[in-house]
């Protein structure tokens, strides 16, 4: 289980486990890759910390060889090109669990968040009254300064004062605070905030396996596949033995973020459909003659990030 998870993490690489060995025995084993081996052979991460992680993680490379078999069962996994994905997956879930759980509640967060961007708008506001009021006081100082930091002979210098510069920026910067505010009020592309709730991150994670592999089929139901799936990972994650989801999975039901997830899962698969493929295979070119716009909202493989079409 040791050597299939370090295969899997190859943010590690073989050097870097050969040089944290040398330094502590079983260090280079058992770290994980994710910046702990870096930062450990750095000295960032002392031996104290590093011994703590290694009884931890042993700990979780013993329950993953319990319930592993079980989890790529209901998954209906017999196929090892499949394994490594699944593994990457399980492994992050487990990975930020007790970061999820640790966390603040959702609604704490995004009051402080909110709290934080009106401050941005309202001291903007400010400061640019201000700013007016003391402008020829400082333009030059300010002119002379950003003509040093820009080195103007590598560009036409602009035709508005420095003040004038900083003077829209922070209108921007006002403007801008007060759309993120307004997206938010209306729970369009709000700010993300995660949550601390724990096995709501364990159904998640279930699903979107469910979802890609085809199994276990989402019912809601105590004592299903998806719900015995979601309680192995809840327990390998450290969650404890013989916890019950039933909460979870049902909210997660009714949840913005399932349809979401289905409607991913869907493009995903008309995208890598055979009547999708064909024709795109048949012809390069084929998005630029029916005008298609890819995820990022370009017309075609061949437009610049202006929007425009790259030319020669």
């Amino acid at each position: 289980m040791l050597r299939l998870l370090n295969g899997v993490d190859r943010t590690g690489g073989e050097p870097r486990r050969r040089a944290a060995n040398e330094i502590l025995g079983g260090a280079g084993d058992y770290l994980p890759g994710r910046g702990y081996l870096s930062d450990f052979i750095s000295g960032k991460l002392s031996q104290i910390e590093a011994v703590a992680i290694i009884s931890s993680r042993k700990k979780y490379l013993e329950r993953m060889r319990c319930l592993l078999p079980s989890i790529l069962k209901i998954l209906g996994v017999r196929e090892g090109r499949n394994l490594n994905s699944i593994m990457l997956r399980i492994d992050d879930c487990c990975h930020d669990f007790p970061i999820v759980a640790k966390s603040a509640h959702e609604k704490k967060v995004r009051k402080a968040i909110r709290t934080d961007v009106a401050q941005i708008r309202d001291l903007a506001q400010k400061l640019r009254a201000v700013v007016e009021k003391a402008e020829r006081h400082i333009n030059h100082e300010l002119e002379q300064h950003v003509a040093i930091l820009k080195d103007e002979q590598q560009g036409a210098p602009s035709w508005r004062s420095g003040v004038e510069v900083v003077n829209q920026q922070l209108d921007w910067l006002r403007v801008a605070a007060d759309i993120a505010l307004y997206r938010d009020d209306v729970g369009e592309n709000g700010f993300y905030v995660g949550d601390n709730k724990a096995k709501t991150h364990i159904v998640e994670c279930a699903y979107d396996m469910a979802i890609r592999y085809g199994l276990p089929a989402f019912v809601t139901t105590p004592g299903s596949d998806f719900s015995f799936l979601c309680v192995l990972l809840f327990e390998l994650a450290g969650g404890g033995q013989h916890a019950s989801l039933a909460g979870a999975i049902s909210k997660f039901s009714r949840s913005a973020l399932r349809k979401k997830l289905d409607s991913d899962a869907e493009e995903s698969r008309q995208e890598n459909s055979d009547d999708y493929l064909k024709p795109h295979e048949e012809d390069n070119f084929l998005y630029v003659h029916k005008g298609d716009r890819g995820t990022d909202g370009r017309s075609s493989l061949l437009e610049g990030d202006d929007g425009k079409p790259y030319v020669g």
